[in-house]
């Protein structure tokens, strides 16, 4: 019973680290796909934000676009024929 009990605390920490891990990727990923954005490097940033789609934060990247396109008239968004 207690080697059960070992074990599954074990496995909880080590989930917990890994999880730890993962998360400061993503931060800093995030940071990164920002300053891609401030930059002007698109391409860049669409690559990192692809990597974080599953991160809480990603909606802010994507307000950031947004936000960036509704800055610019009209009629620079749409062609005229």
């Amino acid at each position: 019973m207690r080697r059960r009990i070992r074990n599954c605390l074990f496995l909880c920490s080590v989930l917990l680290c890994t999880s730890a891990v993962a998360s400061n990727v993503d931060r800093a990923n995030f940071l990164a796909a920002r300053q891609a954005w401030s930059a002007g490097q698109t391409e860049r940033f669409e690559q990192l934000a692809a990597q974080l789609r599953d991160y809480p934060l990603h909606i802010y990247l994507r307000y950031d676009q947004l936000n960036a396109r509704l800055a610019t008239p009209a009629t620079q968004r749409f062609r005229t024929s």
